[in-house]
This record gives structure tokens, sequence and C-alpha cells, in this order.
């Protein structure tokens, strides 16, 4: 374009700042397609339950969703041990801020699966009794979050974990797994069996645990228990349909 016919040029210090932010925009750009490259060609894709990265990018409310359960990859169960997981703060820019969470996680081997399927996966399988074959796998959270809490970007990177990690934390693993298949019985059930109702420091520890692994405040929380008659597992299967529907208000994750 002639230059008689070109607008009013930008300052130097606002030429010099739109330059930098097309750097760290190409350079952040760069760093998602490697974070996808690497989950998109690991060898173990034979499993259809792995879906490909990035899954998910929403807008939702609530700082305990960067620690919480993998609520949005239901077949994962999460190994939640402070030797193997790890929060990373990766830069700070406020109001933004860019936070990695690493983790173990195990997926469920379903009982239909062929062995032919398996055979170049071994070495990543863990057979727990009495709940059957786990594939171990290494999970990689990166999130970009406003100072407020609203997740503004999401990307997941899901790859086998190395067997000889696999070795060193199984026992870690094997705890995890039994303890998420093993249905919560001990102090519940005297209580339901006595009136059919939790107590409120039941329901209160209820209403907790579902609020730190959904992310939703408490109110709501409790509402979803109430509508399942205080089944911990009941309202987490809810909550995972309401959410992938779309079906859930924004205020469910406000706080109250």
């Amino acid at each position: 374009m002639p230059r008689r016919l070109r607008g009013p040029s930008l300052p130097k210090q606002d030429r010099k700042l739109l330059k930098s932010l097309k750097g760290y925009q190409m350079g952040h750009i760069q760093r998602l397609v490697s974070v996808t490259r690497s989950a998109s060609s690991a060898p173990d894709r034979l499993i259809a339950n792995i879906p490909p990265p990035p899954i998910a990018r929403m807008e939702c409310r609530g700082g305990d969703q960067v620690l919480g359960l993998l609520c949005r990859l239901p077949n994962l169960v999460h190994v939640r041990s402070d030797r193997y997981s790890h929060l990373d703060v990766i830069w700070v820019e406020l109001p933004l801020v860019c936070v990695r969470y690493s983790c173990i996680a195990a997926e469920p081997v379903p009982q239909d699966t062929r062995p032919s399927d398996l055979e170049g996966i071994s070495d990543q399988l863990l057979n727990i009794a009495p709940h059957g074959s786990y594939a171990i796998r290494s999970v990689c959270r990166m999130l970009i979050l406003h100072q407020s809490g609203k997740i503004l970007q999401e990307d997941w990177c899901v790859t086998p974990l190395p067997s000889s990690h696999l070795q060193e934390c199984s026992l870690v693993i094997t705890e995890a797994v039994s303890n998420f298949m093993t249905p919560k019985t001990s102090t519940l059930v005297s209580t339901f069996e006595a009136g059919g109702i939790p107590d409120d420091a039941v329901r209160s520890k209820l209403v907790d645990e579902l609020s730190t692994a959904t992310g939703m405040n408490k109110a709501y929380s409790l509402q979803c228990l109430t509508e399942c008659q205080f089944d911990i597992d009941s309202a987490l299967h809810s909550f995972q349909k309401v959410h992938e529907a779309g079906l859930l208000p924004a205020e469910a994750f406000s706080l109250i």
C-alpha cells in the first residue's frame, strides 16, 4: 500500500510491545503444538477410551478444579500422591496465570478387550486384584487462569508411563485404585441404616468432597447429593452426565 494511503503509524514503544506480543503468541502456539504431538504420537493408541488431546477448553469457575478429580476424563482414576503429583506456575502476567499440573492416572482395561490389542502395551499394564488390569498414564494438565479463578484455556496431554516408573510407584497406584473402587461404607452405612439420612457432620463432609471433586459450590453440591440420596458415586456420575451435556448453569461454579 502506498505510504500516502496508510494510516498513522504506531509510536515506537507500541510497535515494540506489539512485536513482543506477537512473538509470545507464536511461542505459545508452538508449545501447544509440541504438547499435542507428544500425546498423539504415543505408541499405544489402541484403547479407544483415550481421547486425543486437547480434549477440553471450557469456561468455568473454581480454583479447586486445578487439583480436582479428572472428571472430564471419566475413564481415568486420579492417583493422588504428593510424590508423584506436581503443581508448577509457568508464568504470571496479571491478571493471567499459567499453571501446569502433572500426575499419574490409571485407566481400567475393559473386560472384552482382545489380548491382541494389548500386546504392544503389556509393560504399561498393572493387574490390581480384584479390580482387573489398568493401563497407567502420565497426565499433564496446562491451564491459563484469570486471577478471579476463571479457566480461560485448558489443554491435556495423556501419555504412557515408562515401565521403570510404573514398578517404582505400583504400590501407590494399587492403593489409589483400591480406595476408589471400594465403597465408602464404614461410617455411612450405620448412619443410613439408623435413619436413612446422614447426620450434619457426614452430610457436610460429603458436600465438601463433591464440591472439591467437581468445582461446584456447596449449594449446588448439596442439591446434587440430595437428589442422589447422598450417594457420592451416584452424585459424581450425575454431575459428569449433566456437565457433559452443558446443562449446568454458570452460577453452579460461582463462589457463594
